[in-house]
């Protein structure tokens, strides 16, 4: 599915794992593993600026519009984007999933750090779209580091 905009295009790619429930006339929904790709020139959230961010809020707004499709509550909800050098695609693209995660390794691939003082991060490699977004807003960049 592609969504064009005045500043390029999403293109939104998705693959869903199903768990069968206790009830055998039933199935629900265990994983919900979006990407968002942004097509442009910035290669990761590092290179964005605060002149980015209504970009960054149009991709929360498609995420949040993906996983209203499969009613996934608000609590359930993850977004967000590695950070260079921890990623392994070279062009910037939105993570949306929904929680929990299955694996204990997307729990380490996808790690929510708070950050402290006036960080809006901690140190991680990857940040959630909100983190993201403020730390834009206030003029900073997004890094591995505390920002």
């Amino acid at each position: 599915m592609k969504y064009s905009l005045p500043f390029g295009t999403f293109v939104h790619q998705h693959k869903t794992t199903f768990n069968s429930s206790p009830k055998p006339t039933s199935v629900s929904f265990t994983k919900l593993s979006t990407s968002l790709a942004y097509q442009s020139q910035s290669e990761s959230i590092r290179k964005l600026f605060q002149k980015d961010v209504n970009m960054l809020r149009r991709m929360e707004e498609i995420g949040h519009s993906i996983l209203d499709t499969f009613n996934v509550p608000v609590s359930k909800r993850k977004m967000g984007f590695h950070i260079p050098p921890f990623n392994s695609i070279h062009h910037l693209h939105l993570h949306v999933q929904s929680l929990p995660y299955i694996s204990p390794i997307h729990r380490l691939k996808y790690p929510f750090v708070r950050g402290f003082g006036g960080y809006e991060k901690g140190f991680s490699w990857f940040a959630e779209i909100g983190q993201a977004i403020r730390i834009l807003e206030k003029g900073h960049r997004v890094t591995v580091a505390p920002c």
